[in-house]
C-alpha cells in the first residue's frame, strides 16, 4: 500500500511540474555578494537590510543610498553592480534548459551589468529604463539613468563585445552599440549613434561600480581628448563629475534632448 501510495504521488509531481514549469515557482534569481553602505531591500509588502550571501528573489526592489553599492550573483554567474542612489527590480529571472531569461529594471541610477553567454537560442538579458530597452546574449556594459534640462534620458556605455538598443516608443530604431561606445536614449527620441568614448569620460562611475573601462578606447579609439569631452559634457548643461549624454558627441545628444524637450512642451493642432 505505502509503495502505491509513493508511486501515486511521484505521479501528481511530475505531472504537477510539466503543467506548471518549475521556474514560474523558483523566486530566488541569485544572492548579494558585495554590499557597501546603506542597502535595502523591498519584497512585497515588507523592507529589510540585506547581508552578503542573503538571497535575491525575483520581483525583489533594491534601494542604494548615497556613497552606498550592491553587486548581485545571479544563478548564472552573471553579475549585477548598482552604484549610488540607485533603484533597481528584478521583474524576471530563471533558466529553462540552455535558455536564459532575465529583464531588470533600472528606473534611476547606475548599473553594471555582465551577462554570461548563453547558448539558448531563446535566451533574454534585458535592462529597461524609462526610455530605453537594452539587450544581449552576453556582454559587459553601464547603464546611467538620470534627468538632464528635466528631461529623463539613459545612457549606454559598451566594455565588452556589444548590445542592442532601442526606445520603446520606436521600437524598430534599434542601434548597435560594440565595445568603447556609447548612446543616449531621451524621452520620446531614437538612441543616438554610437559614438566612441575614452575611460577618462566614465572614470568616477567605473571605479563606483568596480568595473573596468575597455582597453584601446583611447587616442584613435577614443572620440576626443578627456579634456575637450569633459568641455562637451559642460557645454551641453553637464557636470564634469558625471557620465553623462554628450561626451564624445555632444552636439548630437544635446539636440535630442532639445528635442525632447520641445516635444514635451509644444502643442499640436489637429
Amino acid at each position: 500500500m505505502k509503495t502505491k501510495n509513493a508511486a501515486r504521488i511521484l505521479v501528481f509531481f511530475l505531472v504537477f511540474q510539466l503543467i506548471f514549469p518549475l521556474h514560474l515557482f523558483a523566486q530566488v534569481a541569485g544572492e548579494f555578494i558585495e554590499i557597501v553602505g546603506d542597502i535595502t531591500v523591498q519584497r512585497a509588502s515588507k523592507s529589510f537590510k540585506p547581508k552578503v550571501r542573503d538571497p535575491v528573489h525575483v520581483k525583489d526592489i533594491i534601494a542604494t543610498g548615497e556613497k552606498s553599492r550592491a553587486k548581485i550573483s545571479l544563478l548564472d554567474k552573471s553579475t549585477l553592480t548598482l552604484g549610488a542612489k540607485t533603484r533597481m527590480e528584478v521583474k524576471e529571472f530563471f533558466i529553462k534548459g540552455k535558455d536564459r531569461t532575465g529583464v531588470f529594471s533600472l528606473p534611476t541610477g547606475k548599473l553594471r551589468a555582465l551577462a554570461v553567454k548563453s547558448l539558448g537560442a531563446q535566451s533574454r538579458f534585458d535592462v529597461h529604463t524609462p526610455t530605453a530597452v537594452a539587450g544581449v546574449r552576453g556582454t559587459e556594459w553601464i547603464s546611467l539613468v538620470e534627468a538632464i534640462q528635466n528631461v529623463t534620458t539613459s545612457s549606454f556605455y559598451t566594455l565588452q563585445e556589444s548590445i542592442m538598443v532601442f526606445n520603446p516608443a520606436l521600437p524598430t530604431e534599434i542601434v548597435t552599440v560594440s565595445a568603447g561606445q556609447f548612446t543616449v536614449v531621451a524621452a520620446g527620441i531614437a538612441p543616438t549613434l554610437p559614438a566612441a568614448f575614452s575611460p577618462a569620460v566614465i572614470q568616477s562611475v567605473t571605479v563606483e561600480l568596480g568595473a573596468v573601462a575597455p582597453a584601446g578606447t583611447t587616442g584613435a579609439a577614443g572620440a576626443v581628448a578627456a579634456g575637450t569631452e569633459a568641455g562637451a559634457a559642460a557645454a551641453a548643461g553637464v557636470g564634469t563629475g558625471t557620465v553623462a549624454a554628450g561626451a564624445a558627441a555632444a552636439a548630437v545628444t544635446a539636440a535630442a534632448i532639445a528635442e525632447a524637450t520641445k516635444s514635451t512642451t509644444t502643442t499640436t493642432h489637429h
